[in-house]
């Protein structure tokens, strides 16, 4: 008999005992995936790509049969009549068919059997058979699927399994839901209670749960800790979302404080599945109501990206500007939606910078990456969300493939559809090309017609003839097309016949290439026919480049009122000359931007500019801190930097950085912080404004510091310090030292910190700078909590920071030094003054709503409850600091709670758990090069190591973590690791 356990610690065991000697986790995971996708057999070379992605063809081969070679002499298949592995020269596949048992597949059959028990009337909700049947399924389950088990050279192999583990987690979910429902029925509350809890520890935020649970404890007549439920609830919702129970909770908290709900006023409770999820994001623009033609492409598109493989479907619209590629790319869209039930994702990066798409990708899920600065970790953590969804990526304009590369997902079960006018580009990708020719006469004709109606066009034969004409001229693009329609639809005397003949003579005296002359065109000729306000709007639109804008910044550029602007919108709108975007804004389409761009003189182009520059400084001013405005405008914005550095023109552009300053840091929208301080250091070297200069330097510095470029910000706080002792400006001098300081502290040289926060501290107090002279109380007690021996320095710096925060209400900087007393009293150990201390941290958190801070709070409480030895409460409040970092993508914090989980673990005497997480927490640590964490992990791995027993793993850990301690001259790391040495 071999038996496979997926569920918690992967097991093989074969006749009742487990195998263990597999030489490699490739070997194991080999005979795990195909346990689990046990219903087919699977070619060779796709298991080999699955185990061994990054090696060639062959090398991956060699060492699929060297793994087939280990399972068959452990599973003793050589002397056995049916052997469990199949093999043949091109398939591998594993037998169930005898002596195989798979706990996944067990518990699918299980609620298989569930789902298809006959039953009349109301049973099902008594059923004793389902109950026992779902009794079974929930023993099975005895952890995630493949808990803690590691690939680490395989992505492919981690996708599979995160989305195998996110299924079964479903099931044993509705198991639960179900089987507490069945439970109650037969009054059973004792074991109804722990199957929602069993649920609850899956989903703790699941707010149906927490009804169930909150029932259940009613019926069993325990009211007081049903109403305490509510609590638990009201705490998680508001940690994790900032928001209160619903209202139908509310309802069940009043009724149970009632005493309404009890086992002798109990109904039978029906056995209703959960609740629907919430819908899956789609972000696909609408379709426009005159699409017709290319059936058949959209047939064969549709049949490439929703057909399931072993190839991840990727497919590229590529065609000439005008040709009705981003249609067509939004008609397949919605046609697919329900074929991809996780989600259907757009992006333009034509007018959204990648970046910003990263940001809404996450955002549709329920996720907040923006404060992650690094581009290549954010589309990692994006890519990682998607990784085990059925996702269709949509990408709109692609230029250049270098910076779409990082958005697209790895995962097969996600596709890629991207509309593009370059080849190569989409080749480079990876993309099967679909090139898009011009609508046929026939589609052309029909196209007028959606739009003009059949009647008008064929009014008589000479209209008809007309109509094809047109078409022709125009070289059948769909843009182009539209375009003269609805010109036509707005001139009800005008012929289709006189159209055909002003179009022509257009095309002839411009002259253009085939490409350019049938768009343009249709762009002259709409043109001409404009009225002469009409034309300087349509100019002015030019400005913006095809990204889209307000209607009060048209306004301001063409000098009319909002409502005339509004007016000229309209008329330029019914001439698909302009169109509605989101958020109560206007677009024009790039193509016809160029054209108004071109229809501009130099002298009113440069006036345009100017004028939208004018616009936004003030926009900037009125709106500093508003994160909506600011984000929705924030490419315009960048634009008039641009074209004000352009234009020479520098004080707009020391305005415009002055007014986004403090917005740029708190929204984390670094990297146009630093292209624009790039713009204004130019700007005050030419203005000869030594003060704007020095502050450019030190908001440019603080910026790199967030980013841990620390020897650029060295060098621009270097630069700023001269010009700021030079005009005897204290404040500058002051700042410029605490930021050298704080990057010296992060370095670990504490001695240089403590002489720069020394400095700017001197000149602090001096001059009473209150909020930045609590920073830098409190940088420096984190700095004596680092080298002082006992608390007195660290604990009144800290004591006094905090005083001058509160004197001054800066609850949002109160907090950081509530942490640090919560550590300083950690550190004697005083734990009930520490949880004090740490509560208000948390409450100010939420008081301010800021996630970051209230993680860091939830940190502190884990570290307290592991060392006074409440392990279980300590295990949660991690994982929800978990959820909380990562939803911030804070690496830095998330690999410290993975140390305290792993300490946790190793409490419990459950080593290899602790060495899992150790080791994760190592590789952030690596990744983000915090030195200390990365040697306090590794004494905690040297220890796990020694329990273990691998003596020489736990020596080399401990002599590592003794070189950095040596290398960053810390004594407390250096004495630790010699005490084990």
């Amino acid at each position: 008999m071999l038996e496979i356990r997926c569920f918690g610690r992967a097991q093989v065991l074969l006749d009742g005992s487990e195998l263990t000697r597999f030489h490699s986790n490739k070997a194991k995971a080999l005979l795990l995936y195909l346990a689990v996708e046990s219903n087919r057999p699977h070619e060779r070379s796709h298991l080999a790509g699955l185990l061994w992605p990054d090696y060639t063809e062959g090398r991956a081969r060699r060492n699929l049969s060297q793994a087939l070679t280990t399972l068959r002499k452990l599973l003793g298949d050589g002397e056995r009549e049916q052997p469990f592995l199949s093999i043949d020269t091109h398939t591998i596949g594993l037998h169930l068919d005898h002596a195989v048992l798979v706990d996944a597949e067990q518990l699918t059959a299980k609620i298989t059997a569930v789902e298809h028990h006959p039953h009349e009337n109301d049973a099902a909700e008594r059923c004793a058979s389902c109950t026992q049947t779902l009794r079974e399924a929930q023993a099975i389950y005895t952890g995630p699927f493949l808990d803690q088990f590691i690939l680490e050279d395989s992505s492919l192999f981690e996708q599979w399994m995160g989305g195998r583990r996110a299924e079964h987690e479903k099931q044993i979910i509705e198991v639960c839901h179900r089987l507490s429902q069945q439970l109650a029925n037969r009054g059973e509350f004792t074991d109804a209670i722990a199957a929602v809890e069993q649920w609850l520890k899956i989903q703790p935020w699941q707010e149906e749960a927490h009804q169930q649970l909150m029932r259940l404890l009613a019926l069993k007549g325990d009211r007081v800790q049903a109403l305490a439920q509510y609590d638990v609830l009201g705490d998680i919702l508001m940690a994790e979302w900032g928001v209160p129970p619903s209202a139908e909770t509310d309802d069940l908290y009043d009724r149970i404080l009632a005493g309404e709900i009890s086992a002798e006023k109990m109904a039978p409770i029906s056995s209703q599945p959960l609740s629907e999820p919430p819908p899956a994001p789609f972000l696909v623009p609408a379709v426009p109501p005159h699409f017709v033609g290319r059936d058949a492409l959209i047939e064969s598109t549709l049949d490439q990206l929703s057909k399931r493989s072993e190839n991840q479907a990727r497919v590229a619209l590529v065609g000439m500007g005008g040709i009705g590629k981003t249609t067509l790319a939004n008609v397949i869209g919605h046609r697919l939606k329900d074929a991809f039930p996780d989600g259907v994702l757009w992006g333009n990066v034509q007018t959204s910078d990648s970046h910003n798409l990263l940001d809404v990708w996450a955002q549709a899920y329920g996720n907040d990456f923006s404060g992650i600065t690094d581009f290549a970790s954010k589309a990692t953590a994006v890519r990682g969300l998607l990784a085990h969804k059925r996702v269709l990526i949509l990408i709109d304009n692609l230029e250049d493939a270098a910076a779409v590369r990082p958005l697209l997902p790895s995962s097969t079960d996600c596709a890629i559809l991207v509309t593009t006018r370059h080849l190569d580009e989409a080749v480079s990708l990876d993309l099967e090309p679909i090139q898009l020719e011009e609508l046929t006469p026939e589609k052309s004709v029909v196209l007028m017609e959606s739009i003009l109606g059949k009647e008008r066009v064929n009014r008589s034969l000479e209209e008809k003839t007309a109509a094809a004409k047109i078409a022709e001229l125009v070289h059948h693009l769909p843009l182009a097309i539209e375009i003269v329609a609805q010109k036509l639809k707005s001139r009800l005397r005008m012929t289709l016949a006189a159209m055909a003949l002003r179009l022509g003579e257009n095309l002839q005296r411009l002259g253009l290439s085939i490409g350019d002359r049938a768009i343009r065109g249709s762009f002259e000729l709409s043109w001409q026919e404009l009225e002469t306000q009409t034309q300087q709007t349509f100019i002015a639109m030019g400005v913006f480049g095809g990204r889209p804008f307000r209607l009060d910044a048209l306004a301001a550029i063409t000098g009319l009122s909002e409502l005339e602007t509004e007016d000229e919108l309209y008329a330029l709108s019914a001439l698909s000359l302009v169109q509605d975007a989101a958020d109560m804004r206007y677009k024009q389409h790039p193509l016809l931007a160029d054209f108004a761009l071109e229809k501009a003189s130099d002298e009113q182009q440069q006036a345009n500019m100017g004028l939208m520059i004018d616009y936004y400084v003030g926009f900037a001013q009125s709106n500093q801190l508003q994160y909506e405005p600011l984000t929705l405008e924030s490419e315009n914005i960048m634009a008039a930097l641009a074209a004000a550095h352009m234009a020479k023109l520098w004080r707009p552009i020391l305005d415009l950085t002055d007014a986004l300053a403090e917005s740029w840091f708190r929204f984390n929208r670094y990297d146009d912080a630093q292209l624009a301080y790039g713009m204004a250091e130019t700007a005050a070297q030419n203005l000869a404004d030594d003060l704007s200069l020095a502050h450019t330097f030190l908001r440019s510095a603080e910026i790199g510091i967030e980013q841990s470029e620390y020897d650029k910000s060295w060098d621009q706080l270097e630069r700023g310090l001269k010009l700021f002792q030079k005009l005897e400006d204290d404040y500058g001098i002051a700042k410029s030292k605490y930021f050298q300081g704080f990057i010296s502290f992060d370095q670990s040289e504490y001695q240089q910190a403590e002489t720069y926060l020394g400095s700017a501290l001197d000149i602090q107090r001096s001059q009473k700078f209150c909020l930045d002279k609590g920073k830098t109380l409190d940088l420096l007690a984190s700095l004596y909590l680092e080298i002082d021996d006992n608390l007195v320095r660290a604990e009144g710096m800290g004591k006094a920071a905090l005083q001058i925060l509160m004197d001054i209400d800066s609850k949002e900087n109160m907090i950081s030094v509530l942490r640090l007393l919560t550590e300083i009293e950690m550190f004697r150990p005083n734990f009930d003054k520490a949880n004090k201390l740490v509560e208000q941290a948390i409450s100010l958190s939420l008081e301010v709503n800021n996630k970051a801070e209230l993680g860091a709070a939830y940190f502190l409480k884990l570290v307290i409850k592991r060392r006074i030895g409440e392990l279980d409460e300590a295990a949660s409040l991690g994982n929800e600091c978990l959820q909380i970092f990562r939803a911030i993508g804070n690496k830095r914090f998330e690999g410290f709670t993975m140390r305290q989980l792993g300490l946790v673990h190793s409490s419990n005497n459950e080593y290899k758990d602790a060495e899992s997480l150790l080791l994760d927490s190592l590789e952030i640590f690596k990744l983000i090069k915090e030195r200390y964490a990365y040697a306090s992990s590794l004494i905690d791995l040297g220890d796990v190591y020694n329990k273990l027993g691998k003596v020489e793993e736990s020596r080399k850990s401990w002599q590592e973590a003794k070189e950095i301690g040596a290398f960053i001259n810390h004594p407390l790391l250096i004495s630790e690791t010699e005490a084990r040495l």
